[in-house]
């Protein structure tokens, strides 16, 4: 459940900021409360970009925040007051009408039947001509540098996607109360920076292709690309092993992992090597093979 017009506040700064040059100046460390006696510090801080112009005051002229009380202040809380009074004369965004709870449907770890029911509305929705249609979306978070939580604003859903054909370095986490099995990856920590820097907190375009075991499979386009063709051609992803079916793009995504080994970029690169699911998946085709 959003409130207060979270989703427009959050569209509204992604807009004004997102891929610009900003400067950052602290003001002061303030206290959040984490539970009972608990606390974090974190930094607080006044952002501009495109020059003089501070992000905090055009969320408040846009009526999507109102300026804090108290002596902990940004050094250009003067300024609030007035967009505060701009925005509350002109009825934006907090001082209009439409307020209150927006409730989106969270399909991140759906059972089977509701997984698939909604495989069939998102297949049903979108543009495009024939195939799978494509779906405006929002990256919120990236949960693996192959796997994205995406919010289709229009269906509003949230979903929890893989990316169809490749599989990436992992962190081999071991579930909770187990014990590590297996060390992380190489280049695990490579593959989530790029995958955060490619396509966190971005505007995507998504093909939902099919629905397994939990999870939405299908593609990412960011800027128009694949996003699995990039993380390929930056050698942070394979196909070894794995089930291109549903996978767009084939043509690029070969020769983009074919360039990354000549490169000997990411995971071809000496001393790196292939993730372990892609290992496991050759050595299981090869048993049903030789068996």
């Amino acid at each position: 459940v959003y409130k207060n017009l979270y989703l427009e506040g959050r569209a509204f700064v992604i807009k004004e900021v997102l891929g610009k040059e900003v400067q950052v100046k602290v003001d002061y460390m303030g206290k959040v409360p984490m539970g009972g006696d608990n606390f974090e510090m974190r930094v607080n801080a006044t952002v501009y970009y495109n020059g003089t112009k501070n992000i905090a005051t055009e969320v408040v002229r846009a009526g999507l925040a109102v300026p804090m009380s108290g002596k902990d202040r940004s050094r250009d809380a003067f300024l609030y007051s007035d967009a505060f009074d701009e925005a509350k004369a002109a009825k934006r965004g907090l001082h209009g009408n439409k307020q209150g709870e927006h409730k989106v449907q969270d399909m991140a770890k759906p059972d089977e039947k509701k997984g698939r029911a909604m495989l069939a509305y998102l297949q049903r929705s979108g543009v495009g001509g024939a195939g799978v249609p494509k779906l405006k979306g929002f990256v919120e978070y990236v949960l693996a540098p192959n796997r994205y939580k995406i919010y289709i604003e229009r269906e509003n859903v949230q979903i929890s996607l893989n990316l169809a054909g490749i599989v990436a370095p992992s962190n081999n986490a071991p579930f909770a109360g187990e014990k590590r099995k297996d060390e992380p990856d190489p280049c695990e920590k490579e593959a989530t920076v790029f995958a955060k820097k490619l396509a966190l907190q971005k505007e995507v375009e998504v093909q939902v292709e099919h629905f397994h075991r939990g999870t939405y499979v299908g593609n990412v386009y960011v800027n128009g690309k694949s996003a699995a063709v990039t993380m390929l051609e930056e050698g942070l992803a394979t196909m070894v092993g794995q089930n291109t079916s549903s996978m767009s793009c084939k043509s690029d995504a070969t020769s983009g992992e074919e360039a990354a080994k000549k490169a000997k970029r990411g995971i071809y690169a000496v001393g790196a090597g292939l993730p372990k699911k892609a290992q496991d998946s050759v050595e299981r085709q090869e048993k049903w093979t030789s068996g």
